[in-house]
Formats: C-alpha cells, structure tokens, sequence
C-alpha cells in the first residue's frame, strides 16, 4: 500500500507541474484597442508624429472611417499653414493605462471655420492617397529633416474622420502558473519521500513454509539444533541485510537527486517564461513592410494620385529621385554653357526632389497645353508675374507676324536651390533641361501662401558660356533675400539696375564688376552696327525702366542669384525733317502698320534676366546666368495732324 500512496502522490505532483508549466508557457500576452478622446466634427485631423514611436513599436495605427476620404503627409508646419483658421482634430500621443483607465488616444478639437479649400493638389504634400473605409496605416516619413504630419480630409467642408485606434499589447498575470509550478514540485517532493519510506522499510524474513523465525524457536525445554557453523551463518546474513539496506539508500538517494534536478530546471524554466511583469508596446501581428497602409474590412484596392510619390503597393511615398552626379550635369552646347561641381549646404529645403519634380511636370503641362492653344488665360494657375507677360507677348507675336513659339518649359533638373525659410513666399531657382531646346533654361518658381501653388514668375535661357554650381533639392541652405536690402553695399535690385544699364551703355561702370558675357558684348556690337548702318537716323538708349518683382536667394556659399526683367528702349529720330526711317522687322512692320517713317520711332524690348552675385568676401564678378528678350512694343510719335499712312 506504501507503494500505491506514492505512485497516487507522484502522479498528482505530475499533473501539477504540467498545468503549471503549460500555463506558462500559453499565451501570456492579451491585445486591446486603445481610442481616440476628445474629438468632435471638423473639415480636417490631423495626426502628428507624437502619436507614433518606432523605438517602442508603435508604427501604425487604424484610420476607422465609413466612405472615400484623403490623406496627404507634409511638414508639420506646412499642415499647420495650410490648415490656417480652419477647425480641425489634432491627434497628439497617448495616454498609457493606469489603475482602472485602460488608456487612450489624445486628442484636441481646435474650433475655427468649418469650411475651407479642397487640400487636394497642393505643392505642400510629399504624398497624398485615398482610401476607403477603415485603413490600417503604417506611419512612414519621406524622410528625417524636421516634423511631419499626417493630415485626413474629405473635400474641406464634409467632417473629417477622426477615430484614431491601436492595437495594444498587455502582459497577462502568471501568479496561477507560477503557483502550480511551486505547488507540483512540492507534492513530487513528498512523493519521492514515500517511495523512499516504502522502499527502506525492514520486512522480517519468511522460510519455506511461511512461518516466522519466532515460530521455529525452540519452546521451554526443547533443545534446540545443533549445527556447528550457526554463528558464523547469521553473521553473514547479517551482513547481507546491511548490505541490501545501504543499496536500497543508495538508489533512493540518486532517484531524489535527479528528481530535485529536474523540478529545479523545470521550476527554472517556468520562472522564466514567468518574468518580471511590465507593460510593452509591441506592435500585433501585421504586415512588416515599412511605409505600408493595408485596408481592413474594405475592398483591396484604393484610388491612388498618380502624381503623389506614393507607391501603389504601398500606399506610402516612394524614394526620392537620386539626384545627378555633378558630371552628369555638365551640359554640352555650341555655346558651352555648363554647371559646376556641387555645392555642400546646411538645413534642408522646403521641397524634396520628388515635389519639385511633380512641381515641374504640372507647370509644364499647363504651359504646352496653352502654348498649342495660344490661350495666355490657360497659364494662370500655374505661370505669372514676368513669366506670364513675356508668355503673353509671345502669343501675341505669334499671331502677328508667324514670330517663333516660346521654348517650352523644361523638367528634367539639372540644379536646385530652393529656399528653406518656412515662412512664405518660398521661391526655387532650378536649371532645366528640355528636348527641344539646345541651352538650359533658368526657372524661378514662387509660393505665395500656404493654399497657393508654385507658380512660374520668371524664365530665361541659360546664357552661353557661363557655369553656375550643382545644387541638390534637398541639400537647403538657401534662403530668399530682400531686393532692397544692401548687401556689401549693393542691394540686388541695385545690381540689376547696373546690369540693365550696361545692357544699353557698353562704357557703364557696372561693366567693370561684370565677368565676360558672349550674350552682353554681341548684343553691344549689334547696337553698334545700328548706328553706322544709320546714317540718317540718330540712335538713343535711355536707361531702361521697370524693376518689378525682382526677387533674390542667397546660396549656400554666400552668393546671390538675382532674378528680373526691365523694358529697354531703342529710340529711332530723323537727323533732318523728312529723312525716312526704314523698318524691316516683319513684326515691328505690323505693330506700326508701315515699313518707314520720317517721325521719331521707339521699339521697346521686354529682357528677363538672372544675374550670379558673388559672395561679399568674393572677388570674383557678376555673371549674367540667364537672358530672354521679346519685342514689347514699338511706337511712333507722330504729330497731330498726321493723317496716317498710305497703304501704299
């Protein structure tokens, strides 16, 4: 029976040890939903980077929403800009559970207006999507430079969805287990006590026929047996009986040690999965792919812009366009215009590659789309200031006299400076390429606010011979510059007033601070020829007028590139009453509805140009970077009781 009350006791210390060590070694986590508090309706939410912790793995989280809606993802302070007045939700962090409050989701209704603009479209998103119904989004950043945000809209006007959820990941108690494992380990232990008492337990000895040593002893008066070698026998059993005893402890002493051994490892074991218990944010059984946005509970494919960045797999901004190798930049031409090794800058830029180029598509688009239609109200969105007059001008041209057509705009980027203040207008100066045209061109794209869009403002063709250093988009450092403030005693419009002025007087002393310009003395011995060529006419240039919307950005290196146009007059008069004027230019021609006069004439050209300031510590010399000009106008000063020409 000692035997059967052990084997009842070890099985019952096995069964313990297993419920315990299968406890713990189950499951030992539990996942909950944490919401979002503190929203009400508005046009827009936002999501900050705050929300989100790679370190801790919150990496994602759950947009619930019923219907079509967007996302776009900017800089934090391009959200905020955009947004302006308007209401909105911002979804800032999270709030960790504590004592009974299972945690939420923090969020700041912030009260404005409730109607504003449509977001989609604007130059400000790295990328945009949409989707549909609940979308579990994996947050991803273009790139490190500076806070981003992501913002979720309708159509600016219809509420935004703004219940935010996470998966979170909560430890479970193991006290239970841990109990079992201590208490299967302890009732082993008594069973392996048993089996020892079972087995060490003294049983008398039986002979053959069942009876006891104490029946076979000699009663009174019976002689007992002789037998000469009875003392030497019961020593020997004796000494066998010690001898069983001490194996039988032997063998019970190894079976407990080994038993204690392996409940010590299997209690070890089970401490270990057991652990310290602390709460852990680990993200839930989802996809591992960096930058990906899956659905959940909505059809698999979502309407994705094809001019976000954003990859269609994935939802998320795809990379940026490597930018060239500054050999890849230099660019050969008959006239040897070229861009230099690249120039290193601080801070970063307030557009990346792949904005600047969706910038540069979209605004070449509508410029070819109005230049086939001769339509200058077509450029509007995307052209103005200096860019759209000359482009006006040239339609004009066209339709008068067959003039050629404007070179059109190009998008393959050859250098970049885009400005890295935050406050607006932002402007960009980038070299371009286009197939039809054999020189670069000169863009310079301006925002004027947050819900307006880069616009062109100025463009002029890359002058011959000239460099100018290889910027990357992202590379900053570049800040725009007030025309009117000095800078080592010259302010940029200053420079481009002396620029314009040695455009028409070759002897001006600004041409002293100018490096060789192929462009500026041919347009020099042109005026030249004029002049012997006339011998009845008198030839003047006053100095040209005009200087509106010059803009300037500083370069990383100190430099200043200087964008503007100015109206530079040629005025044509007769030496003496009656000498004739011949005009042969087919467009100046229509203009002035004859081919000569003996009054005094005036052509008027429209110069866009760019000029490189060097650095104030620099000694090196403006350089005229870009140049275009058109015929603007042409008059002639006839006296009152001129009748007009005959059409002969």
């Amino acid at each position: 029976m000692r035997y059967i009350y052990a084997a009842i006791t070890l099985l019952l210390g096995l069964l313990l040890l297993g419920l315990g060590i299968g406890q713990l070694s189950a499951e030992s986590e539990e996942t909950r939903t944490v919401q979002t508090q503190g929203t009400e309706d508005a046009p827009f939410t936002v999501v900050t980077d705050d929300l989100v912790d790679a370190e801790e793995g919150f990496e994602e989280f759950t947009i619930e929403a019923e219907g079509e809606y967007s996302l776009a993802v900017g800089r934090t302070f391009d959200v905020e800009a955009w947004i302006g007045d308007a209401a909105h939700n911002r979804v800032t962090g999270l709030t960790e559970a504590e004592g009974d409050d299972a945690g939420h989701i923090d969020a700041e209704y912030v009260d404005g207006e409730t109607q504003a603009p449509n977001p989609s479209g604007s130059d400000l998103w790295a990328a945009t999507e949409t989707a549909e119904g609940d979308l579990l989004y994996r947050w991803s950043t273009p790139d490190d430079s500076g806070d981003w945000s992501l913002l979720i809209f309708r159509d600016g006007e219809q509420p935004a969805p703004a219940a935010i959820t996470i998966e979170q990941v909560q430890p479970q108690s193991q006290a239970g287990g841990i109990a079992l494992v201590i208490g299967g380990s302890l009732v082993l232990l008594i069973s392996l006590g048993l089996f020892y008492w079972a087995s060490t337990s003294r049983r008398r000895p039986r002979d053959s026929d069942g009876d006891t040593p104490e029946d076979d002893q000699p009663g009174d008066g019976q002689a007992a047996p002789a037998e000469a070698d009875a003392p030497a026998s019961k020593d020997a059993d004796a000494a066998d009986t010690e001898h069983s005893q001490r194996s039988d402890f032997t063998r019970s002493a190894r079976s407990l040690t080994s038993a204690l051994t392996s409940i010590a490892l299997a209690a070890g074991a089970a401490l270990g999965l057991a652990g310290p218990a602390h709460a852990e944010n680990e993200p839930t059984d989802q996809p591992q792919e960096t930058g990906q946005s899956e659905e959940t509970d909505q059809p698999e494919e979502t309407d994705q812009s094809e001019e976000t960045g954003l990859s269609e797999e994935t939802g998320q901004p795809s990379e940026p366009a490597e930018e060239p190798d500054a050999e890849d930049l230099e660019t050969e031409t008959d006239e040897d215009v070229d861009v230099d090794e690249e120039m290193s800058a601080e801070g970063y830029s307030m557009l990346l590659s792949s904005q600047l180029d969706r910038i540069l598509t979209d605004i070449s688009d509508v410029v070819e789309a109005a230049d086939a239609e001769q339509d200058s109200e077509m450029l509007e969105e995307r052209v103005a200031g200096a860019a759209l007059t000359a482009r006006q001008t040239a339609y004009r041209n066209q339709d008068a006299a067959q003039d050629d057509a404007p070179a059109p705009v190009g998008t393959e980027v050859l250098s970049a400076a885009v400005s890295s203040n935050q406050e607006f207008p932002r402007q960009a100066m980038v070299i371009t390429e286009h197939p039809d045209t054999e020189v670069p061109q000169v863009l310079v794209l301006q925002q004027q606010s947050a819900r307006e869009n880069y616009q062109l403002v100025h463009t002029a063709m890359m002058a011959p011979g000239t460099e100018f250093p290889s910027l990357s988009t992202e590379q900053g450092g570049t800040e725009m510059v007030d025309p009117q403030a000095e800078v080592d005693g010259t302010a940029p419009v200053e420079a481009l007033s002396g620029m314009a002025e040695y455009f028409t007087d070759a002897d001006h002393d600004f041409g002293s601070r100018v490096a060789e310009s192929t462009y500026i003395d041919s347009l020099h011995q042109y005026h030249q020829d004029l002049a012997e060529a006339a011998d009845d006419t008198e030839l003047n240039f006053p100095d040209p007028e005009g200087r509106e919307g010059t803009t300037a950005l500083q370069l990383p290196d100190g430099s200043t590139v200087v964008a503007g146009s100015f109206e530079m007059r040629m005025q044509m008069a007769p030496l003496e009453d009656g000498d004739t004027i011949f005009l042969e230019d087919e467009l100046i021609v229509d203009m002035l509805g004859t081919d000569w006069t003996t009054f005094p004439t005036e052509i008027t050209t429209l110069e866009s140009v760019v000029v490189h300031l060097p650095a104030p510590d620099s000694e090196e010399d403006a350089v005229l970077l870009g140049v275009d000009d058109i015929i603007l106008d042409a008059t002639i000063e006839t006296p009152e009781w001129f009748d007009g020409y005959d059409d002969e």
